[in-house]
């Protein structure tokens, strides 16, 4: 996974990075890789979440691969070496906290880098990774008895009212980022591993299923 999210990652910035290689540079700031989110951007149940969470594994390979825009000192194969990372996500953040707690020092970190015409300190790319929290309580609870009319109904009423929160959410960093690459991360289905502790919940594999997978019953 962390594999085809850099390499999607590498083809969008050569291309982002062409467009503003003309800008003046300021030698005083470097690139930085910023994430948002819960618990998975933060890394929480990762054996050292500041190193074997997806958000620091990226950032690694990014700083061996990602050719980010350099003042000519730098080879294409080079890497990026002067790539910071910003991790700012916080595990049970919802999309509300997020934008409430995140967004201030995100926002503001974006305007500074991407706005100031130089394209050798921008950052990219943004990730986020959030929406769990927003949906996971009410959902549980219309579905503990299985996946009735109401169940359904609760979690389509969920998932679009978190389409909707994560809309307003993206224009938000959009407007800030510019031309910035902006990453929107999914999560997984762990409950169809016998190993999770939910598989053996009558239920929970068909429920996990249909709200991370959209699969139909």
């Amino acid at each position: 996974g962390v594999l085809f999210l850099v390499i999607a990652l590498l083809a969008g910035m050569v291309l982002a990075s062409s467009a503003t290689a003309d800008r003046p540079a300021n030698p005083r700031l470097v690139p930085v890789q910023l994430a948002l989110g819960d618990s998975w951007a933060a890394g929480v149940g990762a054996t050292v979440p500041t190193r074997d969470g997806y958000v620091p594994q990226l950032y690694q390979k990014l700083l061996q691969d990602y050719d980010c825009p350099s003042s000519g000192f730098q080879e294409a194969d080079d890497g990026c070496p002067l790539l910071e990372l910003e991790n700012l996500a916080v595990g049970g953040a919802t999309t509300d906290t997020m934008v409430a707690n995140q967004f201030p020092e995100a926002i503001s970190l974006l305007e500074s880098h991407n706005g100031d015409g130089n394209p050798f300190n921008d950052v990219e790319p943004t990730t986020v990774h959030i929406g769990g929290n927003d949906v996971t309580g009410p959902i549980l609870t219309a579905c503990l008895g299985g996946l009735t009319p109401t169940c359904v109904a609760t979690i389509q009423f969920e998932l679009s009212d978190l389409q909707s929160d994560l809309n307003a959410a993206m224009s938000q960093l959009r407007d800030a980022a510019g031309d910035g690459t902006i990453v929107l991360g999914t999560y997984d289905n762990p409950i169809e591993d016998p190993s999770c502790r939910f598989f053996p919940i009558p239920g929970a594999v068909q429920l996990g299923a249909l709200v991370l997978e959209g699969s139909v019953f």
